[in-house]
């Protein structure tokens, strides 16, 4: 029924360089998410238009509203880094995945927008307990300043819809997010 209503978001997932699959459906790969019909919170589901991407073949189309680099494990290469660096001149939006042993590879794409990838992992020193992963939490003040990170230039529908795939993605990691 939406779809009638408001145009839907495209979502293009790039393909290469051993990133997640869309298609496949194994415990790395992203099917369940994007494409699975019988999943109530996959992307499609939700309303978005999913494609996949290959920036060696083709350049970023207009009708593309968000860019996924899923978890890339080679880099690209100067053609490939030529066509999304034009995607993010024109107000592209990306949205990276990767595992912070990839750092080497992601901080090329990330560390022109001021974000690198970090070794480590964040845990929680618990005085009687075993360190665990920290689990994040999205105050409403946190959520403000992550709307105001959003380009001005963007239509508050298309500043909702990338929010919606932030909150979907964080929503898949299974972490907290109470609005306190």
């Amino acid at each position: 029924m939406k779809r009638f209503v408001v145009q839907s978001p495209k979502v293009a997932f790039l393909t290469g360089h051993e990133t997640r699959d869309i298609y496949k459906t194994g415990d790395r790969d992203y099917n369940q998410f994007a494409e699975n019909q019988y999943f109530r919170y996959s992307l499609r589901n939700q309303g978005f238009d999913v494609v996949t991407l290959s920036l060696e073949d083709q350049e970023v189309p207009e009708d593309i509203d968000i860019v996924v680099i899923a978890d890339m494990k080679t880099p690209f290469n100067e053609v490939e880094n030529d066509r999304l660096n034009k995607y993010i001149a024109r107000g592209g939006n990306l949205f990276i995945l990767g595992d912070a042993r990839r750092q080497e590879i992601m901080n090329p794409i990330t560390e022109q927008m001021g974000v690198t990838f970090m070794s480590g992992t964040l845990v929680e020193m618990k005085e009687n307990d075993s360190p665990s992963l920290i689990a994040g939490h999205i105050t409403k003040e946190r959520l403000r300043s992550v709307l105001n990170l959003i380009p001005v230039h963007m239509s508050s529908d298309l500043s909702l819809q990338c929010l919606m795939l932030l909150v979907w993605y964080l929503t898949l990691l299974k972490v907290s997010m109470p609005l306190r």
